[in-house]
């Protein structure tokens, strides 16, 4: 009996997904020998299929293989949110394909993914996530004794290329509100906006180099979602500016006037 023990002590996998949820399109991830490019991938619906292209190179020593998986992300931002895997789908109805879904890279093999925007119309967002994940070998029935046998830990990072699938007319805009020393931002357009950096001003039209720079104001609002920071007691603050990202461009909202400011500037 003892010969048909199975080691299954031998390993325990740890899957841990990475993405630069509020990264620039061109930014790219590089960990455990694999570099991903881009992090973010942003295309407008159309009556016709529209293609971009995901990089992958294996910039480690061994051979890598790799899993390409896809999932639609509803309500995101929100408690209901809800990741919709792609299995046996029509890629139509999904909204998305992606080609290859398996890749084998020999060291320093680069490869290109290809994904195909099928979403001919939305009234809002789509979001999705193309999911890169290194296997690992299986774990083969081995015969002896399991005395001495050790556990292991194995981290694999998956890395996560997040996509957004905008409306034909996207209509970007974010309310900014402060009250009692509280920031509320929200969304109340039909397209996702990144917001960069948030800024106290101790009055009200002061110059950006005359506001303080608040931490922890880096974040995805989703359309219908926002987010709060509370500010430190001490600041006197009669009005923020808000920086976003929207499209490549990059321009201030103001708490007092949602509107762009005169300080805008565009970016790529």
């Amino acid at each position: 009996m003892r010969n048909d023990f199975l080691k299954i002590a031998r390993g325990v996998m740890v899957v841990v997904m990475v993405a630069l949820i509020g990264a620039s399109c061109e930014m790219h991830l590089s960990v455990a020998g694999i570099l991903v490019r881009p992090m973010r991938v942003t295309t407008l619906a159309d009556l016709n299929p529209q293609m971009r292209e995901i990089h992958i190179q294996n910039t480690g020593k061994q051979v890598e293989y790799i899993n390409v998986t896809l999932k639609e992300v509803l309500h995101p931002g929100t408690p209901n949110v809800q990741d919709i895997p792609f299995v046996h789908q029509n890629p139509y109805a999904f909204g998305i394909a992606a080609a290859p879904s398996k890749l084998i890279l020999q060291p320093g093999e680069h490869v290109v993914v290809r994904l195909v925007n099928l979403v001919k119309s939305t009234p809002t967002d789509r979001i999705y996530y193309v999911t890169f994940t290194p296997a690992i070998p299986a774990i083969e029935p081995v015969q002896g004794q399991t005395m001495g046998v050790h556990a292991g830990l194995t981290v694999v990072t998956a890395y996560g290329v997040l996509v957004i699938i905008r409306p034909v007319t996207p209509h970007p805009q974010l309310q900014v509100m402060l009250k009692d020393h509280v920031v509320r931002v929200h969304n109340e357009g039909n397209t996702t906006v990144v917001t960069l950096g948030l800024w106290g001003c101790p009055q009200m039209g002061d110059a950006l180099p005359l506001c303080a720079r608040i931490a922890n104001s880096a974040h995805l609002v989703y359309p219908g979602t926002g987010f709060q920071v509370n500010l430190p007691e001490n600041l006197s603050i009669a009005q923020v500016q808000l920086e976003q990202e929207i499209l490549g461009n990059y321009t201030l909202v103001s708490s007092d006037k949602n509107l762009k400011s005169e300080n805008s500037h565009a970016n790529s």
